[in-house]
């Protein structure tokens, strides 16, 4: 609210008490509201100790370093404004985009809202395999800055995700229809994609640990057929996405024997990895990565399929008589 931190204090507490004693505390929201008064009691006592603390560093510098001290400490203050108002700009802007989800009013048709949601999923499947060979690369070079920046990029879907988690109760009420297509593709959707973030998330965190708990890398065989899967893992989303965005479901069949072809591609390096094992030719952190990252991409392949098959059931299976009934396929 832009107001001092005293003020705040304040405003805080009588807040919390007003709302306790209108029985605005439930189970849905006590959680958070202990958490916050916790954290403002907290903040009285910190503030001290921080205050105190930089002011004698400040003070230590100052008179230790003479002018050069101070030059120094105003180049951290600057430093340090800088980046909070970035970092505070970055929440405002996220925090409006969520707001602004939830406050939208306007009618919209369910076919409108499955043209949003296949556009959206298509975004994002994009965005995960572009990830995902980043991983894959900086696994086989032991890239920790190539890595990173897959993490980067899985933290943005992430967040694209939670504000597609946050449009949804908006998009509900805004639906026309009273038992909508729209909202069941909109739920269904949203489940199918925690899902295929979760396993391209796995992927990611896995790939990094290794490397940075400096671990054996992969064997050189074991590089090349990740690399390799990472390719065709791209060409089936891509296939999957141009699907999904230009609802054009003429390669219907030729993604079903894609979708078995590439399965059957893992299948087989799940058991050459196996039977490698009973040679000891892999170490059981080797193992251990190796099944993690080919299991992982066999669901990121299901669900990118089941993205495709429910859209294309909602394009030939509805007619105007019944409603449309959608399966995960879980």
């Amino acid at each position: 609210m832009k107001l001092p931190l005293s003020t705040t204090y304040v405003t805080f507490m009588v807040a919390m008490g007003s709302s306790l004693s209108d029985g605005a505390w439930g189970r849905d929201n006590a959680v958070f509201r202990v958490s916050g008064v916790v954290s403002v009691l907290l903040g009285w006592f910190l503030t001290a100790f921080i205050a105190f603390a930089v002011s004698g560093f400040f003070a230590a510098v100052m008179a230790t370093g003479g002018l050069t001290g101070v030059f120094i400490l105003i180049g951290l203050v600057v430093m340090s404004f800088y980046y909070t108002f970035v970092i505070h700009r970055k929440r405002e802007q996220k925090r409006e985009r969520l707001l602004e989800a939830t406050r939208k009013s306007e009618i919209i048709p369910a076919r409108q809202i499955i043209h949003d949601t296949a556009q959206s999923i298509g975004e994002t499947m994009k965005a995960v395999g572009e990830a995902y060979q980043i991983s894959i690369r900086g696994l086989s070079k032991e890239d920790r800055a190539q890595l990173r920046k897959a993490k980067a990029a899985m933290g943005k879907v992430k967040t694209e995700n939670e504000e597609f988690r946050y449009a949804f109760y908006g998009s509900m009420k805004r639906v026309e229809e009273e038992l909508a297509e729209g909202s069941r593709t909109y739920l269904l959707a949203y489940d199918l994609m925690q899902d295929f973030i979760q396993s391209a998330s796995l992927v990611a965190d896995a790939a990094r640990e290794h490397v940075e708990d400096v671990l054996a890398p992969l064997e050189k065989e074991q590089q090349e057929r990740l690399e390799h899967i990472a390719v065709r893992l791209n060409e089936f989303l891509d296939k999957c996405i141009l699907v999904l965005q230009t609802k054009d479901f003429g390669p219907m069949k030729d993604i079903k024997q894609f979708k078995k072809s590439l399965l059957e591609e893992i299948e087989q390096l799940l058991a050459l990895q196996t039977k490698g094992i009973k040679e000891d030719q892999y170490s059981p952190r080797n193992c251990i990565l190796f099944f993690s990252i080919l299991l992982e991409t066999k669901d990121l392949v299901a669900v990118a399929a089941r993205f495709v098959k429910m859209y294309y059931r909602l394009e030939h299976e509805h007619s105007p008589e019944e409603p449309w009934v959608l399966v995960s396929g879980k």
